[in-house]
């Protein structure tokens, strides 16, 4: 309860919707492009809010970013029998032997 008697309202979903419609985060910008961006929302008479929010949907709508990806690496397979002296193990061994070289003797 709050001073005076007065309790909390009750809770709403209309209420909790409306806290936790939008995100807020913290940008660091250079200077000089902070100045630039103050000036272009003041030219468009737009807050820094809806020029942000503007700018994110645009990148976003333009798809996948375009830059090249890098393909995931493969691990080479040998063929079975090229090596004669290469022991067969399994994954249960490889693993166990992992375990082994952590635990302390």
């Amino acid at each position: 309860m709050k001073k005076g008697g007065a309790s909390a309202p009750p809770f709403s979903i209309a209420r909790s919707m409306c806290e936790y419609a939008f995100m807020r985060t913290t940008i660091e910008l250079p200077d000089a492009l902070f100045r630039e961006l103050k000036a272009q929302t003041g030219r468009e008479g737009i807050s820094l809010k809806e020029f942000v929010t503007e700018a994110v949907r645009e990148k976003l709508a333009d798809g996948p970013s375009r830059r090249p990806t890098v393909p995931p690496l493969a691990l080479p397979l040998i063929p079975k029998g090229r090596f004669p002296g290469l022991q067969s193990v399994t994954n249960e061994e490889v693993e166990r032997l992992l375990w082994d070289e952590k635990l302390p003797r």
